[in-house]
């Protein structure tokens, strides 16, 4: 695709006529008298620009040895390339392989680096990037320099086969996942040897840690659960264990902040159980708006006379989850 370059053509984009009545080409008929459409300058230029607006949208340059730039722009713009990737490394994509992306990872380690999200000249860039391997290899999308996926990442991992995500970018800096739900929180698991004071209010303190997608745990600040800056709602569950013991009550609840009380905050209790048998007590906080830089804390109460330990012996069921909604 090229501009008209002949010797008679002109310099600059010449301003067009007063628009005529809308018709149709017509080859003419001399014995009827019907002139042959004058092809016109307006015409032409308008369906030159027409279409080298098309590859401006994606960011192509015209270039007057190649047949396909429309197409190839037009692909660009609407996802629809198709490639498939089995080379471990790093493959850089360009714009113009946005669409379907198959990967396999079978042989290595495979990270694919999404284009600049401006790259099509601020227009939006679509991927679908599926793994169709079952190996141990790592499968890695990553986001361009100074680009972020979701808002808050710079990489996002495909860890099993099938394991689709649906990338699209806004034009500037910013690629987002679409038509999916993104699991986003901590899940934590365990609890180190702990004794609960009689008519204390205990904050959990957590020793394990089954995924944290966003630092929400630190083993500095073991009790406390702290949602990424950006989050708006969360949601927290959590469960816990108490010793046979046949006397008083027992109580699941949160906190924010070392102690507030809040609207949506989790609170079960159950009495004590006699015997052998154990006390599971499991609640969850409602939908909760979240405030930048607030934490949360599970804690635990018991009215048994004396201190009463948690069950550690099958840390399976001390847990606590907090989900981000928004």
């Amino acid at each position: 695709m090229f501009r008209i370059d002949h010797s008679t053509a002109a310099e600059a984009l010449p301003a067009p006529g007063e628009a005529g009545t809308p018709g149709y080409f017509t080859p003419g008929d001399t014995g009827g008298g019907v002139a042959a459409t004058v092809v016109t300058a307006d015409f032409m230029n308008s369906v030159q620009e027409e279409l080298i607006a098309i590859l401006a949208a994606a960011s192509v340059n015209a270039d007057k040895t190649k047949r396909n730039q429309v197409v190839t722009s037009l692909k660009t713009l609407f996802g629809g390339n198709a490639a498939f990737i089995n080379t471990p490394g790093n493959f850089a994509a360009a714009a113009s392989n946005a669409g379907i992306i198959l990967i396999d990872a079978t042989d290595g380690d495979i990270t694919f680096t999404l284009p600049a999200a401006s790259a099509a000249n601020g227009a939006p860039l679509v991927f679908r990037i599926v793994r169709v391997d079952s190996s141990a290899n790592a499968c890695t999308i990553a986001a361009a320099a100074a680009n972020t996926i979701d808002d808050a990442l710079t990489t996002v991992t495909l860890t099993r086969m099938g394991e689709p995500r649906l990338l699209v970018s806004n034009g500037g800096v910013h690629w987002y996942s679409v038509a999916r739900r993104i699991v986003r929180g901590v899940l934590l698991n365990g609890v180190p040897a702990t004794s609960i004071p009689n008519s204390t209010q205990t904050n959990i303190s957590w020793s394990g840690v089954v995924y944290d997608t966003d630092g929400i745990w630190s083993a500095a600040n073991p009790t406390r659960l702290t949602p990424p800056a950006w989050a708006r709602k969360i949601r927290i569950t959590a469960a816990v264990t108490f010793v046979a013991n046949g006397t008083g009550t027992r109580q699941i609840l949160s906190r924010i902040n070392n102690g507030a009380g809040y609207a949506g905050e989790m609170s079960s209790s159950g009495p004590a159980s006699a015997g052998s048998q154990v006390v599971i007590l499991s609640g969850s906080t409602g939908i909760v708006d979240v405030t930048p830089g607030d934490y949360h804390e599970i804690r635990v109460f018991q009215t048994s006379g004396a201190a009463l330990s948690l069950d550690t012996s099958n840390n399976g069921v001390n847990w606590a989850c907090l989900e981000i909604l928004e």
